[in-house]
């Protein structure tokens, strides 16, 4: 008998090796409608309506639209039709019903945009030479440069600013590039520009969303532009934006003043709570040392941001002002001294 126990022991693993399949587990969650929308002063409101789904059912949104759902949007209490521009300071709701997922809303104020009392612009030349070529040309120049922007921001205090900001380069490229030889240079004339790498760690308000724990961990603000005004409330603060390793080339057999059309456009958003608090979920999610513990079950799970009522999707708003700066000046000096 006691031989036969130990027999039965040794053949457990065995017999349980081979009790494993595939199966969906039953869930006791009811899909909900979800609602995302970035609503902008002075452009036409667009509402995203879909619903929840299981991780196993695929991440694709569009597969998972609602279209038996009635979208309601009111500005300050009042329903709006389509053909609404929201403004500044607006408060927008906006509600959907769906006879198959039920219903879901938010709410959310439009920012005001505050514009800078002061923006001071300084290039920085590291390098210039005219382009090896066959032809003659009086225009020619590989122009290497970094450049900072500083600008002054006056708080409000009567509310809680939060703010985001991104930039775009312009140029004026002139000819396309030879059909038959793609990956080749086009001929002159033409011109070309790199606006450069943002330099993140140069603006310390990137970071002030990084706890000590974060830092430590590694946390840094790589690709975070959002910011508050709790570290100026009621006085004035200088952004420091400094783009490294810019460069601009140009090819002209003439002296061209268009090429000179060159430069950044920097746009300072105001947003709304609820998108600067999507921002800092997501910087959490992919950079922060909480959801890596959690997935490990070192901690507790990080569990998504949304300011709907059915816990799904984001309502956000904003409002910009933008500023043009053209490097037609610094660039053309440093043209004229190749000559």
């Amino acid at each position: 008998m006691a031989i036969l126990k130990r027999l039965i022991i040794m053949f457990m693993p065995v017999l349980l090796a081979g009790c494993y399949e595939d199966f969906t587990p039953k869930t006791f969650t009811t899909p909900v409608l979800c609602l995302n929308s970035l609503i902008t002063a002075g452009q036409p409101i667009v509402v995203n309506v879909s619903h929840t789904w299981l991780y196993s059912d695929g991440n694709t949104n569009s597969e998972h639209k609602v279209s038996d759902a009635t979208v309601t949007v009111y500005a300050n209490g009042k329903i709006v039709d389509s053909g609404y521009l929201p403004a500044q300071g607006d408060k927008i709701k906006i509600e959907a019903e769906s006879p198959t997922y039920g219903k879901a809303d938010a709410e959310v104020t439009v920012p005001r945009a505050v514009i800078p009392v002061k923006l001071r612009v300084h290039p920085e030349l590291t390098a210039a030479h005219k382009a090896e070529s066959d032809e003659p040309l009086e225009m020619s120049a590989n122009i290497s440069f970094n450049i900072s922007f500083e600008m002054d921001l006056a708080d409000d205090t009567e509310v809680v600013n939060y703010y985001k900001v991104s930039h775009t380069g312009f140029f004026h490229s002139g000819n396309l590039y030879d059909e038959d030889d793609p990956w080749g240079w086009p001929s002159p004339p033409y011109s070309d520009f790199n606006p450069g790498s943002l330099k993140y760690e140069a603006e310390p308000i990137f970071s002030e969303h990084i706890g000590v724990f974060e830092s430590i961990m590694g946390g840094d603000s790589y690709g975070f532009t959002f910011f508050t005004d709790r570290q100026f409330s009621g006085s004035e603060y200088t952004l420091h934006l400094r783009f490294l390793d810019c460069s601009y080339m140009v090819r002209s057999e003439k002296w061209d003043e268009e090429f000179l059309d060159c430069g950044y456009v920097i746009t300072l958003h105001t947003v709304s709570k609820s998108y600067y608090d999507w921002a800092n979920y997501l910087w959490q999610r992919d950079n922060g040392p909480l959801e890596e513990m959690g997935q490990i079950g070192l901690g507790e799970p990080l569990w998504g941001y949304s300011n709907v009522s059915t816990g799904a999707g984001v309502v956000a708003a904003e409002a910009s002002v933008s500023f043009t700066v053209n490097l037609d000046e610094f660039l053309g000096k440093a043209i004229s001294e190749l000559k």
